[in-house]
């Protein structure tokens, strides 16, 4: 297919259809590779005049100067070859980008971004906020602010998309093309409810999108006004929330709280706190005291300049008004699940706003070996029975993993025995300046039980100049690195007793210090070993298991070790891990049935301290198509197929103050993603919702031969008559 540039006339081949909606599609063009198409589905006036302004007023961008965009802007407008109408524009093509939602839900960020720390965080905090100013600068409101439009490179670029459901105001003209939709979780108090189609929006209303996502941004994905619900009765949906301004990190008292598991707002910039607060305190009544977008570019700034790097971990970039790495207590909150991994072996891009680079200190050899362990410990899974090695052993593993770390020499890493002893006395045992008989008996506390038990009669062979030469720090290292946690185990194993004798001499003829045991700690030591054993043996079976597959026989595995045994802890978190699996793998299969509400249900089993968490909170996002306006709610329960129609189960429920009416043959439609209306009724449903707050019931009935090939499918629904209450569910699935 071809169409016509307008302001030149070349001819344009439309080729591979890179995405569409229920406006048009987006097509790549054999001419212009730089440049993507996008093409309505049908010419209307409304593009050709409200493209027509966009294209002559342009905003300011400033990432053009490094060959990208921040804002995917028509850079020309098309028309169809045959009526000359106006049908599409040209724009730049963005490549490498993923939604914004991809970097501040922090397992999709772990999982595809595991570099992206908390600086990079900052940074597209402020590459986002310079682009909206700029778009307020010209007179733009962006309208539909949510996570889908905002696009992210993995050097914490930022594009706005979708720009051509931006209001624009035509000046000259007297006219605004306004935005008619909104995400309510980003829509302001002053909006929720309300009809977009029939409000200029300004660019206050902006500024509350804004703000959220940047909180989301740097709080952990955590949504401004989640918080744990401290009323009776049913939890309200976050609309409600912000209707009623309940912010749970202000000033003010709400029936909320903070969510258990989301970081404090303290590890938060102070000036970034106060500008929050300013948004959705302050903002709320006045929605002009929210602070601009120049504003929260500034303050980004002051906060990205303060961060600092943590000492363990230099992926740990926390503020400089925190005295503790809020990281790596976090890593311990969430039982060893760091938000910001430490990988030396990845190359990191760097983060690019606007004019400015930054620059990423190399990483030191001991922090490379530090994490090299880490990253190790699951290949070696029978480390357990041979934790603390002799030298020989210790520098063979060393030198048979060489190969796996090509930016570290292997002269390197074999000299590094000594620099690794001085790196464990600095930094993870935390003894300043340790004598001889200080470190050995610091080691002996640092070790967790297990260790201990298992391998003693080997530990106490080893002779203080042999520890002091390295021949036990890498392997001990080993065993606190294995829980990424040995600086904190400072607490000495109650089963056993250790009774060191005198240091009596040094290598220069005197005797050694050594390690001395009775025959009943022996014999502890060994039976505690054998049940070690067994319960390694259990476990590695377990999750080989689960590695195939068989995800419930290895749960019915990991439960023979029984509480009070030394790995039962870490059982139960590999069960809890599993069955989080499980719950996930049968809640999108009801998807694929259809059946959104089992769905959602089956997905809320997965707590907040199992594995997958973040994963289910943002699938039971998606699972719920339901719209909220003036106190009624409809939602889409189910989707399914029989004989020959679609069905659609959907609840409607008032919780307002009066009677509503919804007629299903008058302000009701139902069209799919190429814009088509759909023929469909309704049953099962009155036509007056009494104000009682019970949900009801009914089917939507579609037939299928109307469908074609529909994806995906919009219902709306108005009252009536006086139509002030407006419902919009949109990408409900056609179930095949």
């Amino acid at each position: 297919m071809q169409v016509q540039r307008q302001s030149n006339g070349q001819m344009i081949t439309l080729n591979t259809e890179l995405g569409g909606g229920g406006e048009g599609k987006i097509y790549s063009i054999s001419e212009e590779p730089l440049l993507v198409a996008k093409v309505y589905h049908q010419s209307a006036k409304v593009y050709t005049d409200k493209l027509s302004v966009m294209f002559a007023n342009p905003p300011d961008d400033s990432a053009l100067a490094q060959g990208r965009v921040s804002i995917a802007w028509p850079v020309d407008l098309l028309k169809d070859t045959s009526s000359q109408q106006i049908i599409g524009f040209l724009m730049q093509r963005v490549t490498e980008v993923r939604p914004i939602h991809d970097f501040y839900i922090p397992a999709t960020r772990r999982d595809r971004s595991p570099y992206f720390n908390y600086l990079y965080l900052h940074r597209t905090a402020r590459n986002l906020a310079a682009a909206v100013s700029a778009l307020h600068a010209k007179g733009y409101v962006i309208g539909d602010v949510n996570e889908s439009n905002i696009l992210v490179t993995e050097t914490a670029l930022v594009t706005l998309v979708d720009t051509d459901s931006f209001q624009v105001f035509d000046l000259p003209h007297h006219k605004v093309y306004r935005c008619p939709v909104g995400k309510p979780e980003f829509t302001p108090p002053e909006l929720q409810g309300k009809t977009f189609r029939d409000i200029d929006r300004t660019p206050e209303h902006d500024l509350f999108g804004l703000a959220v996502v940047i909180f989301q941004l740097l709080m952990e994905g955590t949504h401004p006004f989640d918080g744990v619900f401290q009323g009776s009765g049913d939890p309200p949906p976050k609309e409600k929330r912000i209707l009623e301004g309940h912010f749970p990190y202000g000033n003010r008292i709400v029936p909320y709280r903070s969510k258990p598991l989301a970081p404090p707002f303290e590890i938060l910039h102070p000036t970034l706190r106060q500008l929050f607060i300013r948004c959705f305190e302050d903002g709320h009544n006045d929605p002009k005291a929210r602070p601009d977008a120049k504003t929260w570019v500034k303050a980004l700034v002051e906060a990205e300049n303060t961060l600092v790097t943590c000492s363990v971990n230099d992926q740990h970039r926390y503020g400089g008004h925190l005295n503790v790495c809020p990281w790596c207590e976090r890593t311990m909150q969430l039982r060893g699940r760091d938000p910001f991994p430490f990988n030396p072996l990845v190359q990191q891009p760097l983060p690019k706003p606007g004019q400015l680079q930054l620059s990423i200190d190399q990483t030191s050899i001991e922090q490379q070996w530090l994490q090299y362990i880490q990253s190790h410990l699951s290949d070696i899974s029978k480390l357990s029975q041979q934790l603390i090695l002799t030298k020989q052993q210790s520098l063979q593993y060393i030198q048979s993993h060489l190969s796996q770390i090509p930016k570290v020499s292997q002269q390197q890493l074999i000299l590094i025995k000594q620099q690794w002893l001085q790196y464990m006395q600095n930094h993870l045992l935390q003894i300043p300046k340790p004598n001889q008989q200080q470190l050995i008996f610091s080691l002996k506390k640092t070790l967790p039980q297990y260790p201990l038990t298992k391998l003693i009669s080997q530990f106490n062979t080893l002779s203080t100049k042999q520890i002091l030469g390295g021949s036990a720090v890498l392997a001990l290292g080993l065993i606190g690195l294995a829980a990424n946690q040995i600086h904190t185990l400072l607490i000495a194993p109650s089963d056993i007793s250790v009774s060191p004798s005198i240091p009596t001499g040094d290598e220069n003829g005197k005797k050694d210090f050594e390690w001395k045991y009775s025959s009943s700690e022996l014999e502890q030591a060994q039976g505690l070993a054998k049940q070690r054993e067994l319960q390694d043996a259990i476990l590695e079976q377990a999750k080989a298991l689960a590695r195939e597959g068989n995800i419930q026989d290895g749960i019915r595995v990991a439960q023979q070790i029984r509480p009070g045994e030394e790995l039962y802890e870490t059982a139960q978190s590999a069960i809890n891990r599993w069955n989080s699996v499980l719950y996930l793998e049968q809640a999108e299969a009801l998807v694929k049935q259809g059946n959104f509400q089992d769905a959602v249900r089956v997905a809320q089993q997965i707590r907040p301290d199992q594995g997958l968490y973040e994963t289910a909170q943002s699938a039971i996002n998606r699972w719920q198509f339901k719209s909220y306006d003036l106190g009624v709610t409809l939602k889409i329960l189910s989707v399914r197929r029989h004989l020959d129609s679609l069905l659609l189960n959907v609840s409607l429920k008032n919780e307002s103050f009066q009677s509503v009416k919804f007629i299903d043959t008058f302000l009701f439609s139902v069209t799919d993603n190429w814009g088509r209306h759909l023929s469909a009724s309704v049953e099962g449903l009155p036509e007056e919702f009494p104000p009682n707050g019970q949900g009801i019931t009914g089917v939507v009935k579609i037939p299928i031969s109307v469908l074609g090939s529909s994806e995906h499918l919009s219902l709306t629904w108005a009252n009536y008559s006086d139509q002030r209450i407006r419902l919009q569910v949109s990408g409900i699935p056609v179930v095949k």
